[in-house]
């Protein structure tokens, strides 16, 4: 390797939207207490705890572990929903923010940790179908679910 070496770094200056989707992933979950709907942008310098003050503890160390491993480019939506929000209503707000926003993946981070209906399931499913065919891009989805029980 050859010394000195040069690193060139596109930086996101909150001058504009992100404009790639690759690496790009939108995380949603619960807020920690009553709010409405709130859509965060986030990179790389982004101070986790204040942007998230309003999301659940969950969401907030699931996405800072992100922010943390993801480097110095690394960039992220948050979507922090109601407290009380069930599947459908994050299943539509996933749907609605698609006409803003343009990610690669989804991680699903509900509170509290539910075993998923193979309704709710089905449901991230025919999403994922919808949007590959309604934009043209393929999109993926982590949905959270609690671990196993010793009962």
């Amino acid at each position: 390797m050859t010394w000195p070496g040069i690193t060139i770094n596109q930086v996101n200056q909150l001058q504009g939207r992100i404009n790639e989707v690759e690496r790009t992933l939108l995380f949603i979950g619960h807020a920690a207490g009553d709010t409405d709907e709130t859509l965060v942008a986030l990179n790389s310098q982004s101070d986790i705890d204040d942007a998230l003050a309003l999301a659940s503890d969950k969401l907030r160390d699931n996405v800072t572990a992100a922010q943390l491993n993801g480097g110095q480019n690394w960039q992220a939506y948050t979507l922090i929903m109601p407290a009380g929000a069930d599947n459908d209503a994050f299943v539509a707000a996933v749907r609605d923010v698609q006409s803003v926003i343009s990610v690669e993946g989804v991680v699903v981070l509900r509170e509290p940790d539910v075993l998923a209906k193979r309704a709710e399931i089905l449901a991230w499913n025919n999403l994922r179908t919808e949007i590959t065919n309604k934009y043209g891009r393929w999109i993926w989805f982590i949905v959270s679910m609690p671990g196993p029980t010793s009962d």
